[in-house]
């Protein structure tokens, strides 16, 4: 196993994680809207699928984008329409939400997303896919037998995602605690469609600059 390259994975999975990206947005307003708890099921949905996304790459699903680069165009419209749908649904709950028995908070409209969402998700995530195709070309010689680095680079990503994932959905968690209820639901809601559908442009932008390179 070449340590250096480990190193130099870890560290790469430490930007990739910590950074801004759809995953940790929508963990932080699902902390934000549920509380931390509820966003367990979306954190261990991303680990599977992320893995299932990196061993891919690692067998050979980048070799085939290669080969039909329009794969990645038809990931980023769906990845960038499934960010617009959700931003849609925090608009509807800021303009039009739902009140509990006493009539003085709003409730969520919308259930938080769960463990088979996060699973289908990572195969439309521009940025987890970026990442993936990078990690199976970049680390290639971390280790010789195919299996071993792709356990290898599956658990170094899914140590580093889940540290990023968690906190983020403990900044949602935590204004969730200060900011409930009345007023400031409605902002929050509001805020984070704003956030959502600003990374969903973010993509589209991302996605269709890199084809003209």
């Amino acid at each position: 196993m070449d340590w250096t390259l480990v190193s130099s994975l870890i560290a790469f999975n430490l930007v990739g994680s910590l950074t801004p990206g759809p995953n940790n947005i929508i963990l932080m307003s699902m902390g934000i809207s549920y509380g931390f708890r509820r966003c367990i099921p979306y954190i261990a949905g991303v680990m599977i699928g992320f893995a299932l996304v990196l061993a891919a790459a690692i067998l050979g699903l980048g070799t085939l984008v290669e080969q039909f680069p329009a794969t990645l165009t038809i990931v980023t419209l769906a990845g960038a329409a499934w960010l617009t749908w959700l931003a849609i649904g925090y608009f509807k709950d800021a303009f039009k939400p739902k009140t509990t028995a006493a009539g003085d908070v709003p409730a969520p409209v919308k259930k938080p997303m769960g463990f088979f969402e996060a699973i289908a998700f990572q195969w439309v995530n521009p940025k987890g896919l970026i990442f993936a195709f990078g990690a199976a070309t970049a680390y290639i010689g971390i280790h010789d037998n195919i299996v071993m680095r792709i356990v290898i680079i599956v658990l170094l990503f899914n140590f580093a995602g889940l540290i990023g994932n968690i906190l983020w959905a403990l900044m949602g968690s935590t204004v969730n605690r200060l900011l409930s209820g009345g007023r400031a639901a409605f902002g929050i809601n509001l805020f984070m469609g704003l956030v959502i559908l600003a990374t969903a442009i973010f993509i589209l932008h991302a996605g269709f600059a890199q084809k003209t390179v």
